[in-house]
């Protein structure tokens, strides 16, 4: 598969699970794999959030982000 410049690609075959979580600024990935937790901090360049966010858990067990 051909890649442009700066483009980069993973094989990861132990993966187990992933979580995003939104920020103000972008976006925290966590990939969870045998050999342990790899954190990607994805910052959008010139935007931010107007309002803060905050996360809750519903009655069902799965999370709810909410803005303030």
């Amino acid at each position: 598969m051909a890649q442009s410049k700066g483009d980069s690609y993973h094989d990861i075959p132990n993966y187990i699970r992933h979580y995003v979580e939104s920020t103000e600024r972008g976006h925290i990935i966590k990939i969870v794999t045998q050999s342990g937790v790899h954190t990607y901090n994805c910052k959008w360049q010139s935007y931010k959030r107007p309002q803060r966010i905050t996360k809750s858990i519903n009655q069902d067990s799965t999370l709810a982000w909410h803005k303030d």
